[in-house]
């Protein structure tokens, strides 16, 4: 409502003394009123402006992220002529909807120059009466409460001839229970104040979500009291889940003075607190034991006409803390008396969790104040906390002594001599001890100051020491507190900065040394300082930052600010990496500034280019307005030069010419130049733009059109077209070929939603080394449009098949989308592991940035499966490694290696996850060959859940196959591929043999990149035997020379000296799915080849070493049922009906 105000307060000088006017031009005079930087208003349907009933269909006020608050259907019923008493009345103020996405974003307004003066309360020129204010719903969103909401408001205000009143009813609309009544007013005639205020939420409320009450609980809040404000009661009470947290008064009361004829002389004013309750339910439970079931406060507080301040009591009892005092101040403000007692600790000996102190504990605390000037002059502040725990240090004692003398002269005057030592300075986790190294075993503060009526405090010494810092302070703190002045010297030689780890929450490391002396008025801004520091060896853990910083670095400044601006006399940085200097005057209408900027090397920052970068400027401004000039220079023989001129007048130009003489330092694939021009005209609502880049390779780049002044708004055409390559570094290892034509339009905030346009691409490329993948041919359109991108690509696998996705998605946050991915027979490779043919569809909806969901069917065609060998041999991955009592320095060189990995906390950290529901299928196409394997599978399996954590479900069975184990030909009796979180796939084969004496399994199982082979016996004997009995019949000792050569061979062949490859090259030669070598009983040779004619059927040839011949067929009826058919060039012929059942 506020706003609306505000428009009709700016309307008031004309709506008393004229007549309605031309409505548009009263729309842009309160747009333009209301509009400044950052924020932009727009009304639309105004009508009788200047009438006793003004309406206003919209009223909309933005910022640089859009709408944050909407008026709809606005009246306003009010007297006109009233305006000239110097009264705003008005009957009613409506809105038929109020809309409130969002808090404002904060204005960004640069400080003044100048010290700024003291602090002024505005005020108001008008008296108010507002009858009724009506608005039926007001939507809030979540970020301004913490959760949305939607409420209706009534209310009224008053502030007229000292009476002001004001009723305010908001009930939740939205399905949620919850009602804030308030009922004020005040008379300056009578003094009679009433405040009535209630406040009743349901469970999961606006109040339980701004106070982060645990559990989210009902909510009643009540605060009522009536009374002459001499002797006034309010009564406070607090409920959750209908249960009593808080009761109590605070209580006014004025109490005449009377001399000993009962003569009033004086009043004293009194103000007191009396409450009591269990807030323990309120917090966290770790600070329950801190508040304990009933916790008091009571005060009572007493200003006699005198001028003294007197706290007659003060008490504050909670389960862990006890806080009991007295205290007089004489009118000077100096004490009189003072006596304070204040204990921690837990009755039972416990850890105290003190609550608004995250994540710091302590054992105990006892601290004394006392004072009595009818005892002397001494005061004295003594105590001792023990056993203080925080994440980083633990501290088993802090002792403190503080003593001095207040004077109650004519001119009063104080001293202190406070000493602080903290002892028993260690680790809180030895595996991070850098900060207690840091500081060492004790650290000692010790401090002077002095102060008399009329005179500076004066800190005579500060002085900070542990075993490898030392930091010393003086100075003198002048005026009151609403015109602070300081002056003083400060020293520090610090030769470790691990100790501000834990204010810093990251690893610091490194020495510094710093000297800063000046003075400086907090209030207004004011100050002169000089600085000079240095540091070495400073690490962050920040890449960037370490590298620019350097092994040395140096800063001298130089710099005043007063009511005659900022005087930079010095600003001086050296390091390693930099040199930077500035100078000049500013002054609001007038000042100058010079700076030069030199990096040694860019690839400090940008670690895919190198070359050095400088920058050159000046800038002043006169009564006239100002001038600029830059000049700069970077990698690739690039230049920039810059002028800007903005005449206090209006207007104004901006002009830079961008030379790139070598393209190829940026894109290598791209030798050549570019150059930008550009020219910005300054107007009476912003900018008009004007770019033009040209360059080799078919770069080409126009802007046009105009922005607003603070570049958050803007109407702009964008079109040109940019070889793709240019994104090559940014994407590596993947990489792109060909070009991108854009045709963009740029219409209100400057933001991706505000886009509209297409960009597209014909005959590009795309590799992706990572899955040994590329993609040709690629054409892609992207319309852009009401903050969305419908896309339509299309493109070939060059490896074999196309792909193609079509859909739209959302251009902010999360990036909703729904794009339809069409795979047809792609061929893809996983490095030596898997090669397949892909054919499906896959659809992904919703957010983009994470919680998406995929579906679809893929089947999968002529899909080969590699078992590795690698696992047979070599030594494997080294085990996790564990150090103990690693010292600090090797911890930190680890941490900042990225060698010691913290866990994980409970926020929203890490990849991005997507739901899956995907199905994979295959028919008689799967086949897994290596290590001796050669084998046939078919099914489908299903990935769904998480995808960082995967749930599969189905798996491919075997069809058919043998194994080749060492020099014997076996066939096998069981198989299985499933996935199991990852899409590597398990694998599990068995092949069946027996002898005589025996019966032996051979099972391969495993990931596929690592199976293991074992063999099992029945009766049970050793490996060894076993492989024996397997190849030759024969125990180990009984086999031949020759048959130990032949197991040698075999041997080498499954650690990856086979001859896989030969055969892999006769299958594709011949065009068939399965070929074989085999032997017979004798030794002869023999060779068959199997292809599938279609799904189902499947036929095999074989030609043994006398020159018979055979072919037989294989049918698979059901998935459980296959016909076999065999006939040989003997005319000899079978025929047999299969049956296999999983269970």
């Amino acid at each position: 409502m506020r706003w609306i105000l505000t428009i009709w307060l700016l309307l008031m000088p004309l709506s008393a003394l004229a007549n309605e006017e031309d409505k548009g031009r009263l729309t842009r005079f309160l747009e333009d009123t209301l509009s400044g930087a950052g924020r932009e208003v727009q009304i639309e349907g105004f009508e009788g402006a200047l009438s006793s009933h003004a309406t206003m269909k919209s009223l909309i006020i933005s910022d640089s992220k859009g709408p944050w608050l909407t008026l709809n259907g606005v009246e306003l019923i009010w007297t006109r002529s009233a305006v000239l008493r110097g009264r705003i009345e008005v009957e009613k103020l409506i809105a038929k909807e109020i809309l409130i996405p969002r808090l404002p974003e904060p204005e960004k307004t640069s400080p003044s120059p100048e010290a700024s003066g003291g602090f002024a309360l505005p005020e108001l020129p008008v008296s108010v009466n507002i009858g009724e204010i009506n608005a039926a719903r007001v939507a809030i969103g979540e970020p301004v409460f913490g959760v949305e909401t939607t409420v209706s408001l009534v209310g009224s205000m008053l502030l007229l001839d000292g009476t002001g009143a004001a009723k305010l009813d908001l009930v939740r609309t939205d399905g949620q229970q919850g009602h804030i009544r308030l009922e004020a007013g005040y008379a300056n005639a009578d003094e009679i104040l009433a405040i009535e205020f209630n406040l009743q939420e349901a469970p999961n409320g606006i109040a339980a979500t701004l106070m982060s009450l645990p559990g989210q609980p009902s909510v009643d809040l009540s605060v009522r009291g009536t009374g002459p404000i001499d002797e006034y009661v309010a009564n406070i009470a607090l409920s959750t889940d209908d249960q009593s947290r808080l009761t109590g008064t605070v209580a006014t009361k004025a109490q005449p003075e009377l001399d000993d004829k009962a003569v009033k002389i004086g009043e004293t004013r009194q103000f007191g607190v009396d409450i009591i309750g269990d807030l323990a339910p309120l917090f966290a439970p770790e600070y329950e034991s801190f508040f304990g079931p009933n916790m008091s406060i009571t005060s009572i507080v007493r200003r006699p006409s005198d001028g003294r301040t007197r706290l007659d009591q003060l008490l504050l009892n909670t389960r862990s803390m006890q806080i009991a005092g007295e205290m007089t101040l004489a009118a000077n403000g100096l004490p009189e008396f003072l006596a304070f007692d204040i204990n921690l600790g837990d009755p039972d000996g416990s850890a105290v969790n003190l609550p608004f102190a995250n994540d710091l504990s302590l054992g105990s605390a006892v601290i004394n104040a006392r004072y009595d000037v009818n005892q002397g002059d001494a005061w004295s502040l003594r105590g001792r906390i023990e056993e203080i725990v925080q994440p980083t240090l633990s501290i088993a004692a802090i002792n403190l002594d503080s003593t001095g003398a207040i004077h109650h002269f004519a001119n009063p005057d104080l001293s202190a001599d406070i000493s602080l030592d903290a002892i028993g300075i260690s680790a809180t986790d030895p595996d991070n001890s850098d900060a207690a190294e840091a500081l060492g075993p004790i650290a000692k503060l010790a401090t002077k100051l002095k102060w008399r009526s009329g005179d500076p405090v004066e800190l005579e010494t500060l002085h900070l020491r542990t075993d490898r810092s030392e930091i010393t302070a003086s100075g003198l703190i002048s005026g009151p507190i609403d015109a602070m002045h300081i002056k003083g010297q400060l020293d520090a030689d610090v030769a470790d900065l691990a100790f501000l780890e834990p204010l810093l929450d990251r690893p610091v490391r490194g020495a510094a040394k710093a000297a800063l002396s000046g003075e400086f008025s907090p209030v207004s801004g004011a100050f002169d300082i000089l600085l000079n520091a240095t540091a070495s060896g400073v690490q962050t853990g920040e890449e960037v930052i370490d590298s620019l910083v350097g092994e040395q670095a140096a800063l001298n400044l130089s710099a005043a600010r007063s009511d005659a601006g900022i005087d930079l006399r010095q600003f001086e940085l050296r390091s390693d990496a930099i040199e930077a200097d500035a100078q000049g005057h500013l002054k609001t209408g007038e000042g100058s500034l010079t700076f030069n900027a030199a990096l040694d090397d860019v690839k400090r920052i940008v670690k895919d280019y190198s070359g050095s970068v400088t920058l050159a400027g000046t800038a002043s401004q006169t009564a006239d307005g100002w001038l600029a000039d830059v000049d700069g220079t970077a990698p690739g023989q690039t230049t920039l030069s810059a002028n800007l001129s903005l005449p206090n007048s209006g207007g104004g130009d901006v002009s830079m010419d961008l030379q790139v003489g070598q393209v190829q330092v940026f894109a290598p694939s791209l030798p050549g130049s570019a150059a930008i021009t550009a020219q910005a005209n300054r107007h009476d609502r912003g900018w008009s733009i004007d770019l033009d880049g040209r360059g080799s390779a078919g770069i080409e780049l126009r802007v046009n059109g105009d922005i607003d002044d603070a570049f958050q708004n803007g109407d702009l055409i964008v079109a040109g077209s940019v070889p793709i390559e240019l994104a090559n570094v940014a994407i590596k290892p993947t990489s792109v070929q060909g070009s991108a034509a854009f045709d963009l339009a740029v219409k209100g905030p400057m933001a991706l939603e505000s886009v509209s346009g297409t960009i597209q691409t014909s005959g590009a490329r795309v590799s992706i080394p990572q899955v040994k993948a590329a993609l040709g041919d690629l054409a892609a359109t992207i319309t852009l449009s009401n903050g969305s991108a419908a896309v339509a690509m299309n493109s070939v696998v060059v490896a074999g098949g196309a792909l193609g996705v079509n859909g739209t998605l959302a251009l902010a946050a999360p990036f909703n989308g729904n794009l339809d991915i069409s795979i047809d027979h792609a061929k893809f490779q996983y490095e030596n592991l898997l090669e397949t043919v892909l054919v499906g569809n896959v659809n992904v909806n919703g957010p983009l940035t994470g919680g998406a969901k995929i579906s679809g069917l893929v089947e999968l065609d002529s899909t080969e499966i590699k078992v590795s060998t690698s696992a047979l041999g070599g030594a494997g991955a080294l085990p996790d490694i564990k150090h103990r009592n690693a010292k600090s320095g090797a911890n930190r060189t680890r941490q900042f290696a990225g060698a010691i990995i913290k866990a994980a906390g409970s926020g929203s950290g890490g990849a991005a996850s997507y739901i899956l529901d995907l199905i994979v299928q295959a028919n008689n196409k799967v086949f897994v060959r290596g290590l001796g394997l050669d084998a046939e599978f078919q099914g489908q399996f299903a990935l769904a859940g998480p995808t960082n954590a995967i749930v599969t479900s189905g798996e491919f069975d075997l069809s058919r196959g043998r194994l080749d184990f060492l020099t014997k030909r076996l066939d096998l009796t069981e198989g299985l591929i499933r996935l199991e979180g990852d899409f590597i796939p398990y694998i599990r084969m068995i092949a069946e043999t027996e002898t005589s004496d025996a019966s032996f399994e051979i099972v391969l199982e495993g990931r596929a990149t690592e199976p293991d082979i074992t063999i099992n016996s029945s009766p049970s004997m050793p490996d060894e035997e076993a492989l024996s009995q397997i190849l030759f019949g024969r125990t180990l000792t009984d086999i031949s020379a020759f048959q130990a050569a032949q197991l040698a061979a075999a041997l080498a062949s499954l650690n990856g000296g086979g001859s896989d490859g030969l055969f892999s090259k006769l299958r594709k030669g011949f065009g068939v799915d399965n070929i074989d070598i085999t032997t017979d009983d004798e030794g002869n040779a023999g060779v068959s080849a199997g292809k599938h004619i279609n799904d189902k059927l499947y036929s095999e040839i074989g030609v043994d070493g006398k020159g018979q011949s055979s072919i037989s067929l294989n049918y698979d009826v059901t998935p459980s049922i296959t016909l076999k058919g065999r006939v040989d060039s003997d005319s000899d012929t079978a025929i047999g009906i299969f049956f296999k059942r999983d269970y």
